[in-house]
């Protein structure tokens, strides 16, 4: 008995996930036709990779699925220059300055000598071209390979605000849409420099919530971590750790925790003022077992820059992007 093949696919998706999660670029799509019968097409980011990696995967699927037929054709990513890294910026929640951390972060990693970039996966929110100043973007390529936007500090970009026609009407996709677009996001977009040189690592702003979404992305990214981003107040705290809980069940390392709008900087005086409560990503981070990244303050020249499309001032960010190169990204190359 084989059962509901729905059923079937989820187990099957289940067991191929530790396989996977850590190798950029690979990705399986599986299809059912009959009772007893499987098919894997299983891409990696070279052939190579995907030949050495098909046995395991035939084993793993025949090991849910007994007395099945497990048939896996491999095949290489259309894109060669697969990132080294995925992570992901989380919150579990909109509101609480995301697509700002992600952002600027990624800025301050290019800028300590990191080929980074930046996947706006935020699908009904898309905000970073705003944040560049690349609305308006008109993406250029062939079937199955998107070239990307580059902001004015050379970051490579990639938005699925770029994919629309219309970039404020409101998007309406149901399912297969969603996952089409998603697909087309991680594995058909060109992830280099300006100068073609692969990526160090991408940055994705992740959309609000644990739902279909960002539980796909969370499984065909092959994400190398995660990071979480909250404001300092329960209310914020209480989505944020729900988004863990989805890394965690995912078997995706959580990297550390951000505390965003920590405390209100004042523009005449400088006074700061913690508005928002204090030491919540703080302890929130020690609670979840992960470490703390730092804070970064309410500000207006932030926000204005933001809403220019310009890059801030850094040094907040850059604290925290240290931290993450020494934890996640050394050494960066292969």
């Amino acid at each position: 008995m084989f059962g509901n093949s729905n059923t079937q696919q989820k187990k099957i998706e289940k067991a191929l996930h530790p396989l996977l999660r850590d190798r950029p670029g690979a990705h399986a799509s599986i299809r059912i036709p009959e009772e007893g019968r499987i098919l894997i097409a299983l891409t990696a980011a070279t052939r190579a990779e995907g030949e050495a990696l098909m046995p395991q995967v035939k084993a793993a699927a025949e090991g849910v699925s007994k007395g099945a037929q497990v048939h896996v054709v491999v095949s290489a990513a259309k894109n060669a220059h697969t990132p080294r890294h995925f992570i992901a910026v989380a919150s579990g929640k909109g509101g609480v300055g995301k697509s700002t951390v992600t952002m600027n972060l990624a800025r301050a990693l290019n800028g300590m000598g990191l080929n980074a970039g930046v996947l706006d996966a935020d699908i009904y929110g898309p905000s970073i071209p705003k944040m560049t100043g690349l609305e308006g973007t008109k993406l250029t390529g062939e079937k199955g390979r998107i070239n990307p936007a580059f902001s004015a500090e050379g970051l490579c970009i990639m938005s699925i605000g770029f994919m629309v026609a219309d970039p404020d009407a409101p998007l309406i996709w149901r399912g297969p849409m969603l996952h089409g677009a998603l697909n087309q996001l991680l594995h058909e977009v060109l992830w280099a420099d300006p100068d073609g040189n692969r990526l160090d690592v991408v940055l994705i702003d992740m959309p609000p919530g644990t739902g279909d979404v960002a539980l796909t992305l969370t499984q065909k990214a092959g994400l190398s971590g995660a990071i979480l981003v909250t404001t300092p107040q329960d209310i914020a705290l209480i989505d944020a750790r729900k988004a863990a809980g989805m890394f965690t069940r995912m078997e995706i390392p959580i990297l550390g925790v951000v505390e965003n709008m920590a405390t209100y900087c004042c523009p005449n005086c400088g006074h700061e003022e913690a508005i928002f409560g204090t030491g919540g990503g703080e302890k929130e981070a020690e609670t979840l077992g992960v470490p703390y990244l730092g804070g970064i303050p309410l500000s207006r020249p932030i926000r204005e820059a933001s809403d220019m499309g310009q890059g801030p001032d850094l040094t907040h960010y850059q604290d925290i992007a240290r931290t993450i190169k020494e934890r996640a990204f050394a050494p960066h190359t292969e």
